[in-house]
């Protein structure tokens, strides 16, 4: 039994003129902070109320417990991945982009498997091209590093995991102008695995600032640039975190949401979001993660039609004066 495309009867492909992708970008800028809070934080509720449901007929097998990060985030039965059993679902994007949005991996444990073999083998399998990681390599402080790594950190380095050999070819930092500091690490992975004698080469993107439970530091920019990079390929793209949910479902979100809402005239925020959602249980952590992604969408549309900025910048203030100052967002609210 196969992945389900959850949009394969999307009617509509065709983008809007530009006179109507205009008016979009105006109508979801628009809105002080009391609407917006309002508007983010009942999509919040929807995801925190939604019906989390395991079961699928035969031939369908659940994914053994073993395989769960967080037992508490139930996996999505009719569009989990199939290739290779881990914990992650298929998302595909209006213009094709295909996403597997994964729990990060872990190391074997008394509880849980050795699942960096798993994502080793799915990259051959399906054979990807882009991997992209967001969050550390180290645990707060700065010395141990993080359960389930599967790569060297430093040039020239490389580790075995099973019967596979993981060498870093290259690494350096992504700079994107306007944004601080050196966000992204672009390396590339040689995965050989030793048993079958074959070898392959992946890109793979870490967004090391990108804590779990919180938005990316400084714009959008840095995210919008990674995933022109990671959408060039035609195959199947892997995103992960720790649990695959929050920060996964935001990047994702971005292309996700943004080319959605471009093809429908009488769409908003709100409609693409529940599309969204459908994909993965548990998707979003917080209020402020939903608002960083609706700004981040309204982002996406702007840079790639070439729109003046000028909207997207006066929501993105408004965003940021929520973080900030909690303006509009009421005494007993959570951004």
């Amino acid at each position: 039994m196969g992945v389900i495309d959850l949009d394969e009867d999307e009617p509509q492909t065709v983008e809007l003129t530009e006179d109507l992708i205009v008016i979009i970008v105006i109508r979801q800028s628009v809105g002080r902070h009391p609407e917006k809070y309002i508007l983010w934080a009942g999509l919040m509720k929807l995801v925190d109320t939604e019906k989390r449901n395991e079961h699928r007929p035969y031939p369908y097998i659940n994914l053994t417990p073993r395989k769960y990060l967080d037992p508490g985030i139930p996996l999505i039965p009719l569009n989990a991945l199939q290739s290779i059993r881990i914990h992650g679902n298929y998302i595909k994007t209006r213009l094709g982009n295909e996403f597997y949005a994964c729990q990060g991996p872990m190391n074997a444990s008394e509880t849980h498997d050795d699942t960096r073999l798993d994502l080793l083998a799915l990259i051959f399998k399906d054979e990807v091209e882009c991997v992209m990681m967001l969050g550390p390599t180290r645990c707060l402080g700065g010395w141990n590093l993080v359960d389930g790594l599967y790569f060297v950190e430093n040039e020239g380095g490389s580790m075995e995991i099973g019967p596979y050999t993981v060498a870093t070819v290259t690494s350096e930092p992504l700079v994107v102008d306007g944004e601080p500091g050196e966000n992204v690490t672009c390396r590339k992975l040689k995965i050989t695995d030793r048993k079958k004698k074959v070898s392959r080469e992946i890109q793979h993107f870490q967004y090391a600032t990108w804590n779990d439970n919180d938005i990316p530091p400084g714009g959008w920019e840095t995210a919008y640039q990674v995933m022109r990079m990671v959408t060039g390929s035609k195959k199947p793209i892997i995103v992960h975190c720790t649990k695959g949910i929050g920060r996964t479902m935001c990047f994702i979100g971005l292309e996700y949401t943004s080319q959605l809402l471009v093809a429908h005239e009488n769409w908003n925020f709100e409609e693409v979001f529940k599309k969204l959602i459908e994909k993965r249980y548990c998707s979003f952590q917080n209020t402020r993660q939903i608002g960083w992604l609706h700004v981040g969408m309204v982002y996406f549309i702007t840079r790639k039609f070439n729109l003046d900025m000028y909207m997207v910048r006066e929501m993105e203030k408004v965003f940021k004066e929520m973080i900030k100052n909690g303006t509009g967002v009421p005494k007993d609210g959570k951004f």
